[in-house]
C-alpha cells in the first residue's frame, strides 16, 4: 500500500485529475464546433471525392439528393443527411448518382424500373409508359441539348429489337428529329434495364461496388481528423489560458494530497454526468457546456484560487513572455503543444488513470470504484 501522502502519487494524480478536466472542456468545445458545422458531413463528402474524383461534386449538388439534405445551425448550403446516418448506404447513393446522368438516361432507368415491376418476371408487351418514353425520345428536336443523347439511346434501343424510324436527312443535314421508336412485341425489361444501366451509367455501379472502402476511409479519416482537432483546440487552450505542461506540473507538485483527491473526485463525478447525457442530441447541449464550466472552475484554477480565465483580460504571462525574449516564447509554445499531446489522447484514457490514482492514493484498491469507459468524442 502507498502512503497517501506520497508526494510523487500527489503530484501524479493532480495531473491525471487536469488532464481529464480539460479533456472534458475540450471534447465539448469540440462537439459544440461539429454540432454548430456538421463536420461529419464535410468529411464524407471529401471520402467521396478521393474515390469518385470531380464527379462527387455532382452528387453534392443541391438536387442529386433531395430527400437527405439538411442546413446545420451555422450552414448555408445543406450538407448534412436528414433522419439517416452517414456514411450512405448503397440505396441512397445508387439513386443519386443516376441523378447525375443526362434527363433521358434518367428517365429510361426510371421508367425500365416501373416496366420490371409491371412484368413481375414475365416477359410481356411493352406498357403505355414505355411507349410514351420511346415517343418523347423520338421527339428530340436537332439543336436540342438532349438530341445527341436521343440518338445515343435510339441506337442501343434498336440493338434490342426496337425499330428505329428515322427521318430522312436534307442533303448533309442531319434530321430534324430523333425518329420513330417501336418497342418489340415481347420486352425483357429486367434484362433491358440491366443492359441499359450499364451502357449509360456504368460508372454508377463501380461506384457502389467501391462503396464499403469508401465507408471504411471515411472512418479512419474522420477519426484522424476528430484527433487533429482536439489537439488544435487543447493547444489553443493551453496558449490562451497559461497552461503549458511545465506550468501543469508546477501547480500539481504544490498541490497537497487532501486537494488532490477533492479535485480528482469532483473532475470524475463530472466525467460520469457528462457521459450518461449520451451524445449527438440538441437537448443536452447547454447542459455539456454547464458541466465543462464546473470541470473549469475545479481545473483551472491558479495561485490563491484566481481563475485562468483572468489572464484572458490582462494576459500578464504574454506581457512577461516578450519581456524575457524569444527563447522564453518557444519554451511556452512548445509548453503548451506537450499539454495539447497529453489532452489528445482523450478523456477516457485520463479517467481510468485518475481511477486507478485515486485508489492507491487512498490505500484502497475499492475506493474508486468501477468507473465507466466511454469513446472520445
Amino acid at each position: 500500500m502507498i502512503a497517501s501522502d506520497a508526494p510523487f502519487l500527489t503530484t501524479i494524480l493532480a495531473l491525471a485529475a487536469s488532464f481529464l478536466g480539460l479533456a472534458i472542456i475540450v471534447q465539448v468545445i469540440q462537439e459544440l464546433y461539429k454540432y454548430l458545422a456538421g463536420t461529419k458531413a464535410v468529411a464524407y463528402r471529401k471520402s467521396l471525392e478521393d474515390a469518385l474524383g470531380p464527379w462527387a461534386a455532382a452528387v453534392s449538388r443541391p438536387g442529386a439528393l433531395p430527400d437527405l439534405r439538411v442546413r446545420g445551425a451555422l450552414q448555408f448550403r445543406r450538407l448534412r443527411p436528414r433522419g439517416l446516418v452517414i456514411p450512405l448506404q448503397r440505396e441512397q447513393l445508387v439513386p443519386a448518382l443516376e441523378r447525375t446522368a443526362p434527363v433521358l438516361v434518367q428517365q429510361g432507368i426510371d421508367c425500365l424500373a416501373r416496366e420490371v415491376q409491371f412484368q413481375a418476371g414475365l416477359p410481356q408487351a411493352a406498357s403505355p409508359s414505355w411507349r410514351a418514353y420511346l415517343r418523347e425520345i423520338g421527339d428530340a428536336e436537332r439543336g436540342s441539348r438532349s438530341y445527341w443523347t436521343a440518338l445515343e439511346i435510339c441506337e442501343f434501343l434498336a440493338s434490342w429489337h426496337h425499330v428505329w424510324k428515322r427521318p430522312r436527312e436534307r442533303g448533309k443535314d442531319q434530321p430534324e428529329r430523333a425518329g420513330q421508336l417501336t418497342p418489340p412485341g415481347n420486352l425483357n425489361a429486367s434484362q433491358l434495364q440491366e443492359a441499359f444501366r450499364s451502357r449509360f451509367t456504368p460508372e454508377v455501379d463501380r461506384a457502389a461496388a467501391a462503396l464499403p472502402q469508401v465507408n471504411e476511409n471515411f472512418e479512419y479519416q474522420y477519426r484522424r481528423r476528430n484527433t487533429r482537432l482536439t489537439a488544435t483546440i487543447a493547444f489553443l487552450l493551453a496558449l490562451l489560458c497559461n497552461l503549458p505542461f511545465d506550468e501543469l506540473y508546477r501547480k500539481a507538485r504544490e498541490t497537497d494530497p487532501a486537494t488532490a483527491v477533492a479535485m480528482a473526485e469532483k473532475v470524475l463525478e463530472l466525467y460520469h454526468a457528462r457521459q450518461e447525457l449520451g451524445a449527438g442530441q440538441d437537448s443536452v447541449v447547454l447542459r455539456n457546456l454547464e458541466i465543462a464550466g464546473n470541470v473549469a472552475a475545479e481545473t483551472l484554477k491558479a495561485e490563491r484560487s484566481k481563475m485562468y480565465v483572468d489572464y484572458l483580460i490582462s494576459w500578464p504571462f504574454v506581457q512577461n513572455l516578450f519581456r524575457q525574449g524569444w527563447l522564453e516564447i518557444l519554451k511556452y509554445l512548445l509548453g503548451c503543444a506537450v499539454t495539447a499531446v497529453f489532452v489528445a489522447f482523450g478523456a477516457p484514457l485520463w479517467n481510468d488513470v485518475a481511477s486507478a490514482l485515486l485508489r492507491l492514493q487512498k490505500g484502497s484498491p475499492k475506493a474508486g470504484g468501477t468507473l465507466k469507459e466511454s469513446g472520445n468524442g
